[in-house]
């Protein structure tokens, strides 16, 4: 039994003086402001009690470490945490962007194996679109052992990306390859002419781009990855959203009245045994007037 769980709670107003945590993100233009009970580092919230087990000191709660070569799923959760902002700041579903997969017809059991094979292919593609940058995620497949790539791709000089998936698949030569236009258009005869004859080999789907980065992040697919390895990689021109502590009426006066309250919702973090609250998030996203 998990010692603790979270459900919704209610939503409640930030003290003027309380010190949050605000991330701003370009390129969907919004603010996002957290408010935390607990205000402590992750780290200084662990007790280790051997090399085997570890005790989260809030909850009391007892974990088991990850040992050989597999990564700690807390480190794991963080990286994707952190993957998830960098992937909002950068990206909006626009049509410039392209979500892409790569696969092998052999297995590649060696992570670092595909991402040497996953270099030469972007050395390629940036001599085909030298302003293209890139989002990747490496994620096995059980089933067969197997590694593979999520991409994200957008070309900032370009106001349109038409990449048909036979050159994707041509350029890569390793296998499968899927290239998706990224819109929460759900049917492929809404699509307008010139996009259905870019896309005419085999888009099979098209997705939104929340549904895009969350299905990116997830933590499950990528619990093989070697310690020390990274889950993601980035090219250069792939900013993190800016992170400030600052109290909450500083980063509200500074919003002034170019942003708009978008969504708030509150999680609570409760101890299974006492019901006992043992932390509390409030989340208000602001969302920068068009109008503006």
């Amino acid at each position: 039994m998990k010692k603790t769980y979270t459900e919704k709670g209610e939503n409640y107003l930030i003290k003027r003086d309380n010190v949050v945590k605000a991330i701003e993100y370009k390129i969907i233009k919004n603010i996002e402001i957290q408010d935390t009970l607990s205000k402590k580092n992750s780290f200084s919230n662990i007790r280790k009690i051997s090399k085997y087990e570890y005790e989260i000191l809030d909850t009391g709660e007892k974990r088991k470490y990850k040992l050989g070569v597999k990564r700690s799923i807390r480190g794991l959760d963080r990286s994707m945490k952190n993957l998830k902002r960098t992937l909002k700041n950068n990206f909006s579903g626009a049509k410039n962007e392209l979500f892409i997969t790569l696969t092998t017809k052999r297995n590649v059991t060696d992570v670092k194996q595909l991402k040497k094979i996953f270099q030469g292919f972007w050395k390629k593609f940036k001599k085909k679109f030298n302003d293209a940058e890139f989002v990747a995620v490496f994620e096995k497949h059980t089933s067969r052992n197997s590694w593979h790539i999520h991409m994200i791709v957008k070309a900032s000089k370009h106001t349109v990306l038409n990449i048909p998936n036979n050159f994707i698949e041509e350029l890569w030569g390793y296998g499968f390859t899927k290239t998706s236009r990224i819109t929460n258009i759900k049917k492929d005869n809404e699509l307008n002419e010139e996009d259905r004859i870019s896309f005419k080999d085999k888009i099979a789907e098209t997705f939104g781009i929340d549904k895009v980065i969350n299905y990116m992040c997830k933590s499950k697919t990528k619990e093989e990855m070697p310690s020390g390895e990274r889950c993601y990689e980035t090219s250069k021109g792939i900013k993190r959203p800016v992170i400030t502590q600052v109290k909450y009426d500083e980063i509200r006066a500074r919003m002034g009245n170019r942003y708009k309250l978008k969504s708030a919702y509150t999680r609570l973090v409760r101890n299974s045994s006492t019901d006992a609250i043992v932390n509390k998030v409030k989340t208000e996203i602001w969302k920068e007037n068009a109008e503006q």
